[in-house]
């Protein structure tokens, strides 16, 4: 009896533990960084799903009855397809098979070295099974109700009410046979005794029941005789048997079972998954055609589509588009190329510590999300369980190895395996690399030996050896060629060029002979010969660079460099036993060969970083702990060893530790311990270990102090700790507030236990001795958070605080009133705020924007005064450092910058703060606001405002006006009105028009705006007090009047502004030109000009003196091509002469010449003539017969001198014109 209520009360507890664990789980909502492998039904690929659904809608119009999700293992076909059927479960009836149970018996099969026959038997048999599988999920996936005649019966079981309600059918229909058949009989064994009327109702009742029975009966036997199979009839000795071996396809043999299947069920889309797995194409043809006898049978009266979820690599060449109808492709959601991506993202979200090069090197070997999830299933769970001191990269690395490698991983347990040989081989490993540097000793002393014999070579015979070598590479050569010189083979041998013909930068000339065009072909090319190709040919030992080496480098300083190596050598021999693997993967003496590619790969990347190496038995096995745990013996062996462990360091059965711990060791700071201070407080056991701890700890040493800042965070026992350590130690508040680095919430926790258990006048001393003041001034929540509140007033009084940010609201009310009577607040935004909300009206968006006018609106008296008196304090501490404090009105806003109080910095920093626009600068009170204001651009725009700084200021623009002014909104602004001034008189106005057009850092864009402005200048502006850029836009706004004054004055003080001037008003200037004197480079300017027209630039031309222009080569050019160029533009015989003789090309001369030359008479063509080049000039020698090149203009030229008698007559030849002159 006891043992059984022992049992129920276990049984009991195990389910309140369930449920509690449940619930907390519920309550903090817990949350396991674990993934399910299998596939999921929320795939968010669209693409995929319409591909689908488009087929299945169209499959009676399209003819689809086979469709295909294409794509390689893990890509996601089989979570796509799961998605699918939870999207569209109401618009298509699903039927999923799956065959992944055979993979293993296929390997076998293939595995087996057997003869063809006997594997095409074996394969056969697989299909069966196949078969038979497909065969038995289709109809084991269905009720037998939903398919009552299929000839397949499976067990069933009977609920005990379906036999009682059998057994009292049967029995009541046994019951009304017999009164049917033998009434009299029933009523005698029953002893019935009823009316003829009772058994007339009786017997019909009977018969009702007995036909409703025999119905059943027959009913039943129909389906029962429909199920029975004949294979055998027999009529005394003649003998039918139907042969069982017609057909071993199972699906052929139970077609109609099928065709039954579903003609009966809804289903009209079969999904068969895994079905590629055995790499035999015949099952999907068998497949193909059952699925066309389903779809041709008129007993099924719906479309039904197979689904397939295939490899692409199933099928060969184009043999897929043969079995299918529609084939969808999946494109790969994880590979070897973006892993790393998907578990960066899982190792950031659960705050794992591994480093993102070996979530690098591991995402090249994860090409599936099943793998991945896995390994971070597995990650979480080994890091759970292990040491959290062990390296969580190797932790990761071991388990990336044991999924992707379990066979290995297993056996590495076992000391077997290729892992583990890898370690096991180490000191082969070592024998090898110190062999390897025996080796390169070996050779280094030859090295040494070999140069003692050396003899001294030329360089320049050197390099002849590898030169000579170059021609047979070369075809055709002929020397070499560098920069439009020819070299030969002597003088390449030369540095300079050596090393251009190494870095293949030197060219070679070819010399060959070209039969089809009987003549020799000369070029050059690029010496395109790797430089390593001729070292070999030369010398297969040593490159070139090493033989210069030997020729250059003194033989005794070479010996003594090789010898230093032949020292460091013999050192890193003697060292390599002591070297890490991943050291001998650094130094190549260690190479993973393994048969496993992949293996081998994965092995050196992990091995090669260090992720595994010769510690990786902590990585997959689990520490047992004895009487105390493995992290107490660490930290006990520590304090014999006199090693200071962390403070934190957790211990868990102290009370078996402590007494193995030596007395002298508590006066040591190496025992120093969190919960072993706390163990020792809790128990007047150990009151003697207590007080050794507690004086090391009044020691104030570094480490004491380092343990306190800790203990304080972390203790239980924090009460006795500070009324012990109070007591014995008067200091400690100012040691432990100045001296440690300690939180403010550790900080408000001492202070707390201070103010409640101290008196004021131990509270008063230490704040002399440091900093307590400053910690209560810093606590926001300091009125609600303190436990004895009422004592704090006393303090504030005694020690005249002033509150910086503490939270008023919901606080005592007598603390509050002290504070705000006493103005025991800083002023800064958040007392200011909090101060107007506990005292006064209170506007969120009127302190947060416009702050001083909330504040005199306030009505808090005391407060306003506060401010107020203290305004400069308020400015920078509140005013200043509110963000959105910019919507100050205009009227307070120039009330604030009225303060006497106020430096001139205050001001510039309010208004670069705020952005209201003082529409009147005259409100200001000072220059020197109006200065600032000015600065800040913070006055409106508008000509008033400038006159009044103008006027202000004796009629000077100030560089802040000018600022202002230069501002490219404002002089836009200013532009769309005149200067004007509502003063009777305007001599202001025109001063101030003087001093803008005067003001030269007015820049070039603000003036074009201000100039706008200007109605006229009066009276004329001295060109020489303006800038040449506020002159140029003068000009262009016509600002500035045509005359011979100011042009005059515009051509001394500025190089192009009187051209300017002039193409302005272009009308005026050509009818007054002669009132304008003007020189060479005028008139080059002007006829450039692309302002005057061909007959206005015709006019400039003829009112200067001819013999201006014909001195001057430039003019003669221009007046020439405009003369060529324009018909109209006629030139004066003088000048005409001086063009075609003194300017113009050759070309240009012949054209001019043959437009004018009617104008010329004979004796005036020879000195034209002459100054030509020849053969042109050659005409003008008696007796000559100089050939011209034919083209147009020649031809016109030797007719018009033929016209002008000047040549006796002309020859055209195959070479050009042929010119006779006259002989006299």
């Amino acid at each position: 009896m006891k043992s059984w209520l022992l049992h129920l009360l276990d049984r009991f507890i195990k389910l309140l533990q369930k449920y509690r664990k449940t619930a907390v789980a519920e309550d903090q909502n817990i949350s396991y960084p674990y993934h399910s492998l299998s596939p999921i039904g929320t795939v968010e690929e669209g693409q995929y799903t319409d591909a689908l659904l488009w087929a299945l809608q169209n499959r009676k119009i399209q003819d689809i009855k086979n469709i295909a999700l294409t794509g390689p293992y893990g890509s996601g076909k089989s979570s796509i397809l799961k998605t699918f059927q939870t999207q569209h479960k109401k618009q298509f009836k699903f039927l999923n098979l799956s065959l992944a149970t055979f993979k293993e018996e296929l390997k076998q099969i293939n595995k087996k070295g057997k003869k063809t026959k006997e594997l095409r038997d074996e394969t056969k048999d697989l299909l069966r099974l196949i078969e038979l599988s497909i065969l038995q999920q289709i109809f084991y996936h269905e009720k037998d109700s939903k398919i009552p005649d299929s000839r397949f019966k499976k067990i069933r079981s009977f609920k005990r009410t379906y036999l009682i309600g059998m057994a009292i059918s049967i029995l009541l229909l046994l019951f009304c046979g017999f009164n049917l058949f033998s009434s009299e009989q029933f009523y005698k064994l029953f002893g019935i005794t009823i009316t003829q009327a009772h058994k007339l109702t009786v017997h019909y009742i009977s018969l009702a029941v007995f036909i409703l029975g025999i119905f059943y009966v027959l009913y039943r036997s129909i389906r029962l005789l429909n199920s029975v199979k004949v294979s055998k009839l027999k009529f005394k000795d003649a003998e039918i048997e139907i042969d069982e071996g017609i057909s071993k396809s199972i699906l052929n043999n139970h077609l109609d079972e099928i065709l039954y299947f579903f003609e009966v069920t809804p289903y009209d889309v079969v999904i068969i998954e895994d079905l590629d797995r055995f790499e035999q194409t015949e099952i999907f043809t068998k497949l193909r055609e059952l699925n066309l006898l389903i779809n041709n049978s008129k007993k099924v009266k719906k479309d039904v589509t197979f689904v397939y979820a295939v490899r692409d690599d199933m099928f060969q060449d184009k043999d897929r588009t043969k079995f299918f109808d529609f084939i969808i492709p999946v494109i790969p959601v994880i590979n070897s190329s973006n892993s790393n991506n998907k578990l960066l993202k899982i190792v950031q979200e659960n705050k794992y510590d591994i480093s993102d090069d070996l979530i690098d090197d591991i995402g090249l070997f994860v090409d599936d999300m099943r793998l991945l999830y896995n390994i971070t299933n597995e990650y979480h769970l080994y890091k759970g369980l292990l040491d959290e001191k062990l390296s969580q990269n190797k932790l990761l690395s071991m388990i990336v190895y044991k999924n992707i490698f379990p066979n290995d991983f297993v056996k590495l347990s076992n000391r077997d395996g290729e892992l583990y040989k890898v370690f096991a081989n180490k000191q082969t490993h070592v024998g090898n690399l110190q062999k390897q540097i025996g080796e390169e000793i070996e050779a280094l002393k030859e090295e040494v030996k070999r140069l003692s014999e050396l003899k001294v070579t030329d360089i320049k015979d050197l390099r002849m050896l590898y030169l000579v070598r170059y021609p047979k590479h070369l075809q055709y050569f002929h020397g070499f060629y560098h920069i439009d010189k020819q070299y030969s083979l002597e003088d390449v041998a030369d540095a300079k060029l050596f090393q251009l013909l190494i870095d293949k930068k030197l060219r070679y000339n070819n010399f060959a002979f070209i039969q089809w065009s009987n003549s020799y072909n000369f070029s050059n090319a690029l010496v395109d010969i790797d430089f390593k190709t001729i070292e070999k040919e030369v010398d297969p030992k040593r490159t070139y660079e090493e033989r210069v080496a030997e020729i250059t480098k003194d033989s005794d300083s070479n010996i003594a460099t090789l010898r230093r190596q032949i020292i460091e050598k013999e050192k890193k021999k003697t060292s390599a036993r002591h070297l890490r693997l991943k050291e001998f993967m650094a130094t190549g003496a260690l190479k993973i060969e393994i048969e496993d590619k992949k293996k081998a790969l994965l092995l050196n990347v992990l091995l090669r970083a260090g992720h595994i190496d010769e510690e990786y038995l902590d990585y997959i096995s689990i520490f047992y702990e004895g009487s105390i745990t493995k992290d107490d013996r660490d930290f006990l062996l520590n304090v014999k060893s006199q090693v200071v462990t962390d403070f934190d360091f957790q211990l868990r059965h102290l009370e078996k530790l402590v007494p193995k711990i030596g007395m002298n060791d508590f006066e040591q700071a190496y025992t120093l311990n969190y919960s072993l201070l706390d163990f020792l407080l809790s128990t007047k056991k150990y009151d003697s270990q207590t007080s050794a701890t507690l004086q090391l700890l009044k020691l104030a040493s570094k480490e004491s102090l380092k343990f306190i800042d800790g203990f304080i965070d972390t203790a239980v026992n924090i009460e006795e700790f500070i009324n012990k350590i109070a007591k014995a130690w008067p200091q400690f508040w100012r040691v432990i507030s100045q001296q440690s680095a300690l939180s403010d919430e550790l900080k408000f926790k001492y202070l707390d236990h201070i103010i409640s258990y101290a008196d004021l006048e131990d509270i008063e001393k230490m704040a002399k001795d440091s900093n307590l003041e400053n910690v209560l001034i810093s606590r926001q929540s300091l009125l609600s958070d303190l436990t004895h509140p009422e004592k704090i007033e006393i303090v504030i009084t005694a020690l005249k605080i002033k509150f910086t940010d503490i939270i008023l609201a919901d606080a005592p009310e007598s603390p509050v009133d002290c504070i705000y009577e006493k103005n025991a607040y800083d002023l800064n935004e958040t007392m200011l705020r909090r101060v107007t909300q506990a005292k006064g009206i209170y506007d969120e968006n009127s302190f947060d924007k416009a702050n001083y006018e909330a504040i005199q609106t306030s009505e808090a008296s005391q407060l306003i005064t506060y401010v107020n008196e203290n305004i400069a304090e308020y400015v920078a501490m509140v005013y200043l450092t509110l963000e959105a404090n910019t919507l100050e009105p205009e009227e307070t806003l120039i009330e604030l910058l009225n303060k006497e109080d106020l430096e001139i910095e205050d001001k510039k920093a309010i208004l670069d703060k705020t952005t209201a626009i003082i529409s009147r600068l005259d409100q200001s009170g000072t220059s020197e606001l109006d200065a600032l204001l000015l600065h800040s651009l913070r006055v409106a725009p508008v000509w008033d405002n400038i006159l009044h700084t103008f006027e202000y200021n004796e009629n000077a623009l100030t560089d802040q006006a000018i600022l202002f002014l230069n501002h490219l909104s404002n002089a836009e602004a200013l532009s769309k009105d005149l200067i004007t001034n509502n003063e009777p008189s305007v001599e202001n106005e025109h001063l101030l028009i003087a001093a803008l057009l005067r003001a030269p850092s007015i820049t070039a864009k603000a003036f074009e705006f201000l100039v706008k402005s200007i109605p006229e200048i009066e009276p004329e502006p001295d060109f020489a007090e303006i800038d040449e850029d506020h002159t140029e836009i003068l000009i262009e706004n016509n600002l500035v009047l045509l005359s011979p004054e100011n042009f005059a004055s515009l051509k001394t003080n500025f190089e192009s502004q009187h051209i300017g001037l002039a193409e302005g008003q272009k009308e005026s200037f050509i009818i007054n030109i002669e009132n304008y004197p003007l020189d060479a480079e005028d008139l080059i300017k002007l006829l450039r000009s692309d302002r005057f027209d061909i007959g206005q630039k015709l006019v400039i031309l003829y009112s200067v003196d001819e013999n201006l222009v014909i001195v001057n080569t430039t003019l003669l050019n221009i007046v020439g091509r405009l003369a060529i160029t324009y018909t109209t533009f006629k030139l004066q015989k003088k000048t005409l002469m001086a063009v075609l003789t003194k300017a113009l090309m050759l070309s240009e001369r012949i054209k001019l010449f043959n437009m004018n030359f009617k104008s010329f008479s004979i004796a005036e063509v020879t000195p034209i003539l002459q100054l030509l080049q020849p053969p042109y000039s050659e005409i003008a020698i008696k007796g000559r017969r100089p050939l011209l090149p034919y083209d147009e203009e020649n031809n016109y030229f030797v007719n018009n001198l033929k016209t002008l008698e000047y040549i006796s007559k002309r020859t055209d030849e195959k070479k050009g014109i042929r010119i006779s002159t006259f002989q006299k």
